[in-house]
């Protein structure tokens, strides 16, 4: 552990155990989601444990609340995660703390891994979908770089700040990059629309977790995942937003 970082253990789904982390804290940077394989799940984490971070932090006296939302978070969007995004987004703004609300597209170095570790294990990735719908990936060192402007920026606080990469890269574009990284052939293997619709329907019972990844994948080959960053990079242009790279 790097000297001057205190780590302390707490559990957003339990109010009582943020309280030991909270004492003396002036900002609170919240990231946290139940989004994915073997989560919780987005009410439980993303909405219910961000008003319980939200609610505690306001009573700890916590001055400054930046809360990682996602990009296009609204209150009737047909996934749960942008939904229960959108209602901590609420609560947030309703609570007396400053605030600012940062809302990324997909993050880039987690679809590269999944093209990746697909494509070196088996020597062909998968594609959920046909894989030709542009979709805007960001890195997480260029969120980070944001919320690190946010917190030391006061002129920042009280407003919500959309991200996303400088490119709108389909998948198969982006199995091309990483197997040219690799000194590999963009081999792919595509998953069709309608096995990944009644896979979410199935797995919804008794495997929300997965479903949800599924309706993910449904709507990353379906919807308007693309995203313009040139207003952000006028503004603060030390952001300095990267191109998909892939390293070891």
């Amino acid at each position: 552990m790097p000297p001057g970082i205190d780590v302390a253990a707490g559990d957003v789904r339990m109010p009582s155990s943020l309280r030991p982390a909270l004492v003396d804290v002036e900002t609170v940077i919240s990231a946290v989601t139940g989004f994915g394989p073997g989560g919780s799940g987005p009410r439980q984490v993303d909405m219910q444990g961000n008003q319980n971070l939200i609610a505690e932090a306001a009573a700890a006296g916590v001055e400054n609340f930046i809360l990682v939302s996602i990009h296009g978070s609204s209150p009737d969007h047909p996934m749960e995660l942008y939904r229960a995004k959108f209602r901590a987004e609420e609560a947030l703004r309703e609570s007396n703390l400053a605030w600012t609300i940062v809302r990324p597209t997909p993050f880039m170095e987690v679809w590269a891994g999944i093209v990746g570790d697909s494509l070196i294990k088996s020597g062909s990735a998968i594609v959920f979908g046909r894989g030709t719908n542009p979709i805007n990936f960001v890195s997480v060192h260029d969120v980070a770089r944001l919320i690190g402007l946010a917190v030391r920026d006061r002129g920042m606080r009280r407003k919500t700040f959309d991200i996303g990469g400088p490119e709108n890269l389909t998948l198969s574009a982006l199995v091309e990059v990483v197997a040219a990284s690799r000194g590999l052939k963009p081999r792919a293997r595509h998953v069709p629309l309608t096995a990944l619709r009644l896979g979410a329907v199935v797995m919804r019972p008794f495997r929300p977790d997965l479903a949800g990844l599924l309706q993910a994948s449904i709507r990353m080959d379906t919807a308007d995942m693309s995203f313009d960053s040139s207003e952000l990079t006028a503004t603060y242009p030390e952001i300095g937003l990267s191109r998909l790279t892939v390293s070891d």
